[in-house]
Parts: structure tokens; C-alpha cells; sequence
């Protein structure tokens, strides 16, 4: 296939996913990126249009490609696109916000940080998308970009300087963030969060990082790692072929229909589907959450 040809076929208004499509763009890989980029570039410019038409859907595989590419000049696009206002990167992108993101961020950002950390302190962000770009910041100590050090410093900062206004969201995945990396250094302050309500039992119990604490700083960043290669499947179909825009999706090989990623329950709906097309996906999505909670427990 040309790239045109991908282009258009990865741009259809089909509910099924487009495997052997996505094989031919990473056969063309330095064609493509370029155009990958301008799809980006366009939804940046005018996300509504993107929003109110579910016909547009190769802006789903251009961003996953992209990571999948580890392309760096990518990487800008996609926090701007994160960080756009009110629940517009939901609209978009759905569950690939608290799903892909992490590591969308982390293979685009060459190393640098700086872009991901500001994400993070954006107070006009999406709190899910700064979820996810703590949880970059994680997996960049799994990888060996940050050190576990730089990282924990950056949580102090937040701790310290919390706010009573601000939403609980940030201040649980920094705790389930902290206790991935061995939460020795910051025990004390996360301590006062949870007396102070900023960190919710529901989602990390205080004694899951105690916990942590007693196995170790090893076993923890063992547990990190692994949960890193998980979310970073070599193979790009884990990571594409689950959304819900390709739930009814007829997936050649039945490994890929069970590696399908099920969104925490904590974690909102994310589509710009109808209000009862979000209401059913939201129920299976619920009953198969302990798969990955189970996954994660501490």
C-alpha cells in the first residue's frame, strides 16, 4: 500500500479495527510520520470539529502510532492536545487518556521531562490527564530516563504545596505513584494527606504503602518495571484495537480480543458517544475492572 492509501483507509468511518493497515504504516514508517504529525496539527487547531464528527477517527491511530514510533517531534503536539481545557481530551480520545498516555508521553519525550512535569502542575488541566503524566514521570524511573530521586523531589514539591480547593484525583495517583517507587522519603507527608483528605482510602489504603515499604525498595521497582512492560506492549494492536470505537470490531486472532485493557473504575467514562452508549460500556467495563485493579493491587 501507499501511504495515501493507508491514510485514507486508517481515516474510514469503520467500527472495525484496521489491523493490516496499521502493519503497513509501520512498514512505511518514515513516509508516514509527517502526516501522522499533520493529523495531529489539525485536531489541535480545531478539536470540535473532530469532537462532533465520529466519522474522524484516524486522529486515534495517528497518536498511537506516534508513541508506538517513540517519535519525538510528536511529543509537544501531545501535551497540548492533554492539555486542552474541560473534558475536551475525553471528547477525543476517551480511555486512551488514563489508558495510553503515560506511556504515549514517555516514548515522545526523548528524555526530557520538563514538558510532562508541566503538565502535571497545569491547574486548568484535565486532573486525569495530570494523572497520567505523574505516572510518566514514574515509568521514566522503571526505564531509566529520571532518577527515582528527581521524581520523588518533584512529589514533595506537590505535597507540600497542596491547596484545600484541589481535587483529590492528582493527590491519589501521586499516592499510588509514590508507593510504585518505594514512598520511604515521603511516608510522613503522605501521611498528613490522607488525615488531611487529599489522598482517598477507596483508592490506595495507607496500609498498601506501608506495605510497600516492608517489601522493599526492589520488590517495588521490580513491580514498576513490570507494570511498565504491560502497558508498553511491544505488539501495537494491544494498544489500539481495544477502544471503544472498535468494540464491535471483528480482531483476527483471539490473544488480541483478550488484551483488551479494562479502565480503572476510579476513572471516568470517556467518549463522545451517546449518554446510554457511555452508560453500557461503563457497566462491562466496571464488572471486568478487578482484572486490572488486581493487577495493580499493592
Amino acid at each position: 500500500m501507499e501511504v495515501q492509501e493507508i491514510l485514507e483507509c486508517l481515516t474510514m468511518d469503520c467500527n472495525k479495527y484496521q489491523r493490516k493497515t496499521v502493519d503497513e504504516a509501520i512498514k512505511h514508517r518514515k513516509e508516514i510520520i509527517p502526516s501522522l504529525i499533520g493529523i495531529l496539527k489539525d485536531v489541535l487547531e480545531n478539536p470540535n470539529k473532530f469532537i462532533d464528527d465520529q466519522t474522524l477517527i484516524g486522529y486515534d491511530y495517528a497518536l498511537i502510532l506516534l508513541g508506538h514510533f517513540k517519535e519525538k517531534s510528536a511529543h509537544e503536539l501531545i501535551l497540548k492536545l492533554f492539555s486542552l481545557p474541560d473534558d475536551m481530551p475525553h471528547r477525543l480520545y476517551g480511555a486512551i487518556v488514563t489508558e495510553n498516555l503515560p506511556v504515549l508521553l514517555l516514548n515522545t519525550c526523548d528524555g526530557n521531562f520538563d514538558g510532562i512535569k508541566k503538565l502535571v502542575l497545569n491547574e486548568e488541566a484535565d486532573e486525569y490527564c495530570r494523572s497520567s503524566a505523574l505516572r510518566a514521570i514514574a515509568y521514566g524511573v522503571a526505564n531509566d530516563t529520571i532518577s527515582r530521586e528527581e521524581v520523588l523531589k518533584f512529589y514533595k514539591n506537590i505535597l507540600e504545596n497542596r491547596k484545600p480547593e484541589q481535587p483529590n484525583i492528582l493527590f491519589n495517583s501521586l499516592a499510588v505513584c509514590a508507593c510504585d517507587l518505594y514512598p520511604e522519603e515521603l511516608i510522613e507527608l503522605l501521611k498528613i494527606c490522607y488525615e488531611e483528605g487529599y489522598i482517598m482510602p477507596l483508592y490506595i489504603r495507607f496500609e498498601s504503602i506501608e506495605k510497600a515499604l516492608k517489601e522493599g525498595k526492589e520488590k517495588c521497582l521490580k513491580k514498576l518495571k513490570n507494570n511498565l512492560e504491560f502497558d508498553s506492549p511491544e505488539d501495537i494492536h494491544k494498544a489500539i484495537s481495544w477502544r471503544e470505537c472498535f468494540s464491535d470490531s471483528e480482531i483476527e486472532d483471539d490473544k488480541y480480543k483478550e488484551s483488551k485493557i479494562d479502565i480503572s473504575p476510579f476513572f471516568p467514562t470517556t467518549s463522545n458517544k451517546s449518554a446510554d452508549s457511555k452508560k453500557k460500556k461503563n457497566k462491562r467495563k466496571m464488572s471486568k475492572a478487578s482484572k486490572r485493579k488486581n493487577r495493580k493491587k499493592k
